[in-house]
């Protein structure tokens, strides 16, 4: 009864797939019945059943790992391909495209990308094509364009003005955006008009007062004031009723304030920010973070598309961060020394009691910032707050002066660096503000002399160089026999210089040589 028992539990636990807790129980049965076959064929299937089991779990997990590794292969293939579809080395992703679709003929990614690539080669190719095709008919339309123009300047020296103009309208067809055509074909034009007219206008007080516009407004249109308002100045001499020599002497007033208004204002802009960023680095340099902190972001507001107070401004974080990590470390691996951590608390105070009496000292609130700066010192004895508070001192005893003083200080600063940039309109400006502000100091009127001075030596220097261009374009075109021409040369540089005797002489002979003609 036992064993049928036992073998009754065993069959139950076999049909259940329970192969482990069945094999027990054949065991048990048969220890009760040695000689019984039949427990020991069901112990035969079973132990046949896991041998069949574990040859399966191999297999399976074999497969598992060749899977695995073509999967990785692909990925890495499909990995590297992407990479190089980003960098647009097409060639090389297509190859590993390739490689990725030889371990799996049915993904769609690969097949896509490889399409994509052989679209994108295509277009490259075209557009390389289309390229090359203008490339060629620029070039060739650059040289027939080079051409026409160098025999067209070679026409202009020669003075065969006609011919010049056949070929700079030739140039000008070819490239009908270029302005240097048109513009010396406007003026051989002018050139023409000009000669045709010489011989028979006279030297009136129109043609005088015309000549002095026309120089003036060269000089207005380039921004050079001074010499504008020198010519516009003389046509006025000439006819004090005329109303547009005074108009164009009162906009170049109006401009040069203006101009000296915008740049003073920037000018204290850029002084500020500078002030601000050295205060920065002064402080940083002193590891007072907070105090550095404030003068940078003063520059951020200045010129907030700065970068480097922004750069300044992530440094100081890391900094300060990098130090409250190592107090804390050191205060965690000393948790009772106090006087460490008092000494931290401290230095945030005294930064944070600095910043306040900075701006308090920047807005002129000089009482709070006394107090400020003496509080800081209570914390520590150091030069920055006695410096702020001899500062405050000298401030508070010059009173109203020291502003005046100041402005004097800029104005002829401003006036130095326009001066020495050759900006002698803005400087002369600045000077005479200077001079109004402070009537006692001689320094400004010394430099607006140097000013008159170097204007007027530039002035010479130019008209010598214009009175020697005209007298060699006159002297050119009389040993060719162009009479015509070299007449509107010397009347030129008579006009240019009329104390001179050799374009009067040189004008007489071309009198006397068309009469014998």
């Amino acid at each position: 009864e036992k064993y049928a028992s036992m073998i009754s539990l065993a069959d139950s636990q076999f049909s259940n797939g329970d192969y482990q807790s069945s094999r027990t129980s054949y065991t048990d049965a048969l220890e009760l019945k040695s000689s019984e076959v039949y427990p020991k064929t069901q112990i035969q299937k079973i132990d046949d059943i896991f041998s069949e089991q574990r040859r399966l779990a191999e297999e399976e997990a074999k497969l598992v790992m060749e899977q695995k590794g073509l999967d990785q292969k692909f990925n890495a293939f499909i990995a590297l391909a992407d990479s190089q579809f980003s960098s647009e080395n097409y060639e090389l992703a297509k190859k590993n495209y390739t490689s990725a679709l030889q371990i799996k003929t049915d993904e769609s990614y690969p097949k896509t990308q490889i399409l994509k690539i052989d679209n994108i080669i295509n277009q490259l190719k075209a557009k390389a094509d289309e390229e090359a095709r203008i490339a060629e008919a620029l070039r060739t339309a650059e040289k027939e364009y080079s051409n026409f123009i160098a025999l067209a300047d070679k026409y202009y020296e020669d003075k065969r003005w006609q011919s010049a103009i056949d070929e700079y309208e030739k140039a000008q067809k070819l490239k009908p955006q270029e302005v240097y055509p048109p513009n010396q074909i406007e003026e051989i034009r002018l050139i023409l008009s000009e000669l045709e007219k010489l011989d028979e206008e006279k030297a009136t007080l129109q043609y005088q007062y015309k000549v002095l516009i026309e120089e003036a407004d060269q000089f207005f249109s380039r921004e050079e004031y001074a010499s504008a308002i020198g010519k516009y100045q003389g046509a006025l001499n000439l006819k004090p009723a005329e109303s547009y020599p005074k108009n164009q002497m009162i906009r170049i007033e109006v401009l040069l304030e203006r101009q000296a208004i915008l740049d003073r204002k920037q000018k204290e802009l850029d002084q500020k920010y500078g002030e601000e960023l050295e205060l920065g680095e002064k402080f940083l340099n002193e590891e007072q973070f907070s105090v550095a902190r404030h003068h940078y972001n003063i520059a951020l507001s200045i010129k907030p598309n700065e970068k480097y107070p922004k750069e300044k401004l992530a440094e100081i974080e890391k900094r300060v961060e990098a130090l409250k990590m190592a107090d804390e470390e050191a205060l965690a691996n000393n948790p009772t020394n106090f006087e460490n951590k008092l000494s931290i608390a401290k230095e945030r105070e005294y930064a944070s009691i600095i910043a306040k009496g900075d701006d308090s000292f920047k807005a002129s609130h000089y009482t709070v910032a006394i107090v400020m700066y003496e509080r800081a010192l209570d914390l520590f004895d150091r030069d920055y707050p006695k410096k702020k508070l001899k500062e405050i001192e000298k401030l508070i005893r010059e009173g109203k002066d020291s502003h005046l003083t100041e402005e004097y200080r800029k104005l002829v600063a401003h006036g130095d660096k326009e001066l020495t940039n050759k900006n002698y309109s803005v400087a002369k400006f600045y000077y005479q503000q200077a001079k109004e502000l402070n009537l006692s100091e001689k320094y400004p009127d010394v430099q607006l002399d140097k000013i008159e001075d170097l204007i007027n030596s530039k002035k010479n220097q130019k008209l010598e160089a214009e009175y020697k261009k005209a007298i060699d374009m006159g002297d050119s075109d009389y040993n060719k026999g162009n009479y015509s021409v070299a007449r509107f040369y010397y009347k030129k540089a008579e006009n240019l210089k009329s104390n001179e005797s050799y374009p009067k002489e040189r004008l007489k002979l071309i009198k006397e040589n068309q009469g014998k003609n």
